[in-house]
Protein backbone atom coordinates (compact mmCIF):
# COMPACT_ATOMS: atom_id res chain seq x y z
CA UNK A 1 0.00 0.00 0.00
CA UNK A 2 2.89 2.79 0.81
CA UNK A 3 4.53 1.72 -2.53
CA UNK A 4 1.23 2.56 -4.35
CA UNK A 5 0.66 5.59 -2.01
CA UNK A 6 4.48 6.64 -3.08
CA UNK A 7 3.57 6.41 -6.85
CA UNK A 8 0.70 8.05 -6.61
CA UNK A 9 2.65 11.04 -4.65
CA UNK A 10 4.87 11.49 -7.87
CA UNK A 11 2.00 12.07 -10.00
CA UNK A 12 0.36 14.07 -7.71
CA UNK A 13 3.93 16.10 -7.13
CA UNK A 14 4.32 16.88 -11.27
CA UNK A 15 0.73 18.50 -10.95
CA UNK A 16 1.28 20.21 -8.16
CA UNK A 17 4.08 21.79 -9.73
CA UNK A 18 2.63 22.81 -13.07
CA UNK A 19 -0.43 24.52 -11.02
CA UNK A 20 2.24 26.22 -8.70
CA UNK A 21 4.24 27.06 -11.95
CA UNK A 22 1.19 28.32 -13.54
CA UNK A 23 -0.72 29.98 -10.81
CA UNK A 24 2.81 31.62 -10.13
CA UNK A 25 3.29 33.02 -13.90
CA UNK A 26 3.07 36.85 -13.82
CA UNK A 27 4.47 37.97 -17.40
CA UNK A 28 3.06 35.71 -20.69
CA UNK A 29 6.12 37.23 -22.42
CA UNK A 30 8.63 35.52 -21.28
CA UNK A 31 9.89 33.84 -24.59
CA UNK A 32 9.49 30.29 -26.68
CA UNK A 33 11.22 28.84 -24.03
CA UNK A 34 9.50 29.63 -21.41
CA UNK A 35 6.34 29.06 -23.00
CA UNK A 36 6.96 25.51 -23.29
CA UNK A 37 8.74 25.15 -19.43
CA UNK A 38 6.44 27.49 -17.60
CA UNK A 39 7.92 25.37 -14.03
CA UNK A 40 11.06 28.23 -14.89
CA UNK A 41 8.67 31.13 -15.13
CA UNK A 42 7.51 31.01 -11.36
CA UNK A 43 11.16 30.07 -10.53
CA UNK A 44 12.60 33.03 -12.58
CA UNK A 45 9.85 35.53 -11.24
CA UNK A 46 9.62 34.00 -7.53
CA UNK A 47 13.81 34.37 -7.05
CA UNK A 48 14.39 37.37 -8.73
CA UNK A 49 16.96 36.02 -11.15
CA UNK A 50 18.92 37.93 -12.88
CA UNK A 51 20.05 36.53 -16.25
CA UNK A 52 23.49 34.76 -15.94
CA UNK A 53 21.44 33.02 -12.90
CA UNK A 54 18.51 31.93 -14.96
CA UNK A 55 20.72 30.77 -17.84
CA UNK A 56 22.50 28.37 -15.33
CA UNK A 57 19.27 27.08 -14.08
CA UNK A 58 17.64 26.91 -17.33
CA UNK A 59 20.51 24.61 -18.59
CA UNK A 60 20.67 22.00 -15.85
CA UNK A 61 16.68 21.88 -16.14
CA UNK A 62 16.84 21.30 -20.03
CA UNK A 63 19.79 18.98 -19.66
CA UNK A 64 17.42 16.67 -16.86
CA UNK A 65 14.68 16.68 -18.68
CA UNK A 66 15.62 13.51 -20.47
CA UNK A 67 16.13 11.80 -17.68
CA UNK A 68 13.13 13.17 -15.97
CA UNK A 69 10.87 11.55 -19.19
CA UNK A 70 12.92 8.46 -19.13
CA UNK A 71 11.50 7.97 -15.39
CA UNK A 72 7.86 9.18 -16.29
CA UNK A 73 8.35 6.28 -18.90
CA UNK A 74 9.43 3.73 -16.63
CA UNK A 75 7.18 4.48 -13.63
CA UNK A 76 4.26 4.08 -16.49
CA UNK A 77 4.95 0.85 -17.55
CA UNK A 78 6.04 -0.81 -14.35
CA UNK A 79 2.38 0.69 -13.10
CA UNK A 80 0.54 -1.16 -16.21
CA UNK A 81 2.34 -4.33 -15.25
CA UNK A 82 1.55 -4.00 -11.80
CA UNK A 83 -2.19 -3.54 -13.10
CA UNK A 84 -1.99 -6.08 -15.11
CA UNK A 85 -0.49 -8.52 -13.40
CA UNK A 86 -3.18 -8.16 -10.73
CA UNK A 87 -5.73 -8.23 -13.08
CA UNK A 88 -4.74 -12.02 -14.22
CA UNK A 89 -5.10 -13.28 -10.20
CA UNK A 90 -7.41 -13.50 -7.71
CA UNK A 91 -5.07 -12.99 -5.10
CA UNK A 92 -2.15 -11.93 -4.40
CA UNK A 93 1.02 -14.02 -5.22
CA UNK A 94 4.47 -13.48 -6.21
CA UNK A 95 4.16 -12.42 -9.86
CA UNK A 96 2.40 -9.63 -8.17
CA UNK A 97 4.72 -8.78 -5.31
CA UNK A 98 7.64 -8.88 -8.05
CA UNK A 99 5.57 -6.47 -10.13
CA UNK A 100 4.75 -3.95 -6.75
CA UNK A 101 8.78 -4.44 -5.87
CA UNK A 102 9.91 -3.64 -9.52
CA UNK A 103 7.33 -0.51 -9.33
CA UNK A 104 8.41 0.71 -6.53
CA UNK A 105 12.08 0.45 -6.80
CA UNK A 106 11.71 2.66 -10.45
CA UNK A 107 9.61 5.08 -8.50
CA UNK A 108 12.64 5.22 -5.71
CA UNK A 109 15.06 5.77 -8.41
CA UNK A 110 12.93 8.45 -9.65
CA UNK A 111 12.83 10.72 -6.79
CA UNK A 112 16.57 9.97 -6.15
CA UNK A 113 17.20 11.58 -9.34
CA UNK A 114 14.73 14.29 -8.84
CA UNK A 115 16.30 15.28 -5.67
CA UNK A 116 19.78 14.89 -6.95
CA UNK A 117 18.25 17.48 -9.75
CA UNK A 118 16.65 20.24 -7.06
CA UNK A 119 20.44 19.97 -5.09
CA UNK A 120 21.99 20.57 -8.00
CA UNK A 121 19.65 23.39 -9.10
CA UNK A 122 19.94 24.82 -5.19
CA UNK A 123 23.97 24.80 -5.56
CA UNK A 124 24.46 26.83 -8.77
CA UNK A 125 21.59 29.47 -6.94
CA UNK A 126 23.42 32.44 -4.07
CA UNK A 127 22.37 30.80 -1.06
CA UNK A 128 19.65 32.83 0.02
CA UNK A 129 18.04 32.26 -3.46
CA UNK A 130 18.93 28.19 -2.59
CA UNK A 131 16.94 28.66 0.73
CA UNK A 132 14.08 29.75 -1.00
CA UNK A 133 14.07 27.54 -3.71
CA UNK A 134 14.64 24.41 -1.25
CA UNK A 135 12.10 25.81 0.82
CA UNK A 136 9.67 25.99 -1.95
CA UNK A 137 10.32 22.71 -3.57
CA UNK A 138 11.41 20.39 -1.20
CA UNK A 139 7.96 19.41 -0.04
CA UNK A 140 6.49 18.66 -3.03
CA UNK A 141 9.96 16.52 -3.87
CA UNK A 142 9.55 14.58 -0.54
CA UNK A 143 6.18 14.15 -0.25
CA UNK A 144 5.18 10.55 0.49
CA UNK A 145 8.59 9.50 1.41
CA UNK A 146 8.38 10.69 5.36
CA UNK A 147 4.60 11.32 5.60
CA UNK A 148 2.04 9.47 3.65
CA UNK A 149 -0.03 11.17 1.21
CA UNK A 150 -3.59 12.88 2.54
CA UNK A 151 -5.46 14.36 0.74
CA UNK A 152 -6.76 17.84 1.33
Amino acid sequence: MKRAILILCFALISGALAFFAMRSQRSSNQGVLLDQMPELVWLRNELDLSDAEFKKVEALHISYRPRCAEFCHRIHETHAAVVSTALKGKKMNLDLEEAIDHHSHTAAECQKEMLKHVYETASILPPDKAKIYLQRVLPYTLKGVSEPFRSH
